[in-house]
């Protein structure tokens, strides 16, 4: 039963009781949002963004540790006590997602049908990796002997465990590991609401795209792409989200055949989840697409995606539900799309002792 020891500390995804601070600890910078639910909405109590030195040190992994513990520590020290349970999430090839259908078993026994027969549904070994699932047929009973779906997800151990030991070092206490696709639908979910159709969610970061396609607010798809690798790295100097910061105007890249090159990039990705969404599921309605991240506000990229794809094409806004700072509002609005991630963590809750 190794695999599943704590499964609920690994890959956050069923619904509990107490906020967490979400960590999106990028490539670039790592941010930080603790929120309060009040009666109908949530404030934000705590926010933070802090820069790292130039990604391109990230090749050598010794150095990317200690500047992560570093930012980390810089934001604890703004962060009070009772708000260090983290949750933090992980993307690319260390993780996977996928929709499975199981054969007719009580729901209770789920867990224990993964552990014995979950190698069909996982490439690596079960001993490697972290399990956890989510229901996709929220209408059967526990007792139900119908065959069921659920939204299969794994992620390696090694890859968890070092993110959450460079959390813990640095003086939080990680709680939860999401995905990253994952949080992005959280996101969705509860600041947006029930929405008809479908939603695709696109978090630009600076080394991979990760895209989310929700349906009904069910995850149909989750794709990571490492198609920024090398550009968002490349590009760093000149529309980084501290750049946003610093300026509170659009980016020091003033390189429009950039900016465009980049949009087109982004939309080549679009485009082809498009296609595949057409082949695999013509009856889902793409209703909207959302971009994510700091990538989202460099210049020109919104413009650009919006004309190439045939769906209507926004900025992620995280904090729709959310009472902000009434100093820092404007600039918290004009950087939104940079805290979807934190956001859909925070949003994360876990069982109180």
């Amino acid at each position: 039963m190794a695999v599943y020891a704590s499964v609920k500390q690994v890959i956050g995804w069923l619904g509990l009781t107490s906020f967490l601070v979400g960590l999106d600890i990028g490539s670039q910078n790592i941010k930080l949002v603790q929120l309060a639910h009040g009666s109908a909405n949530f404030s934000l109590q705590h926010w933070g963004i802090v820069k790292l030195p130039s990604p391109h040190a990230a090749s050598v992994p010794l150095f990317t540790r200690s500047i992560q513990q570093e930012a980390l520590q810089t934001l604890l020290k703004e962060t009070p006590y009772r708000a260090r349970r983290a949750a933090v999430a992980v993307s690319g090839t260390s993780v996977m997602a996928k929709r499975v259908r199981l054969p007719g078993m009580p729901v209770d026994q789920i867990r224990q049908y993964l552990y014995e027969e979950g190698q069909q549904y996982v490439p690596d070994a079960l001993d490697e990796v972290y399990l956890d699932y989510h229901i996709l047929s929220p209408s059967l009973t526990p007792s139900s002997e119908q065959s069921l779906e659920i939204l299969l997800v794994a992620a390696r151990r090694d890859v968890v465990d070092a993110r959450c030991q460079i959390v813990k070092e640095a003086g939080f206490i990680p709680t939860v590991c999401d995905m990253e696709g994952l949080a992005l639908a959280n996101m969705y979910t509860v600041m947006y609401g029930p929405q008809p159709g479908a939603v695709m969610l696109v978090e630009m970061g600076a080394r991979h795209i990760t895209i989310c396609v929700l349906e009904n607010g069910v995850p149909w798809v989750l794709q990571d792409s490492s198609v920024m690798e090398g550009r968002g790295c490349d590009m760093t100097k000149r529309a980084t989200e501290q750049d946003f910061r610093e300026t509170g105007s659009s980016c020091e890249m003033q390189d429009h055949a950039e900016c465009s090159a980049l949009g087109q990039m982004v939309a080549g990705e679009i485009s082809r989840m498009q296609y595949y969404l057409a082949e695999h599921r013509p009856s889902l309605a793409l209703t909207r697409i959302l971009l994510c991240g700091g990538y989202a506000l460099v210049p020109k990229v919104l413009d650009t995606v919006a004309k190439r794809v045939s769906c209507p094409v926004e900025l992620a806004n995280p904090f729709r539900r959310v009472t902000l700072p009434r100093k820092a509002q404007d600039e918290l609005l004009s950087l939104a799309p940079l805290f979807t991630l934190a956001v859909g963590l925070a949003l994360r809750k876990i069982d109180e002792p």
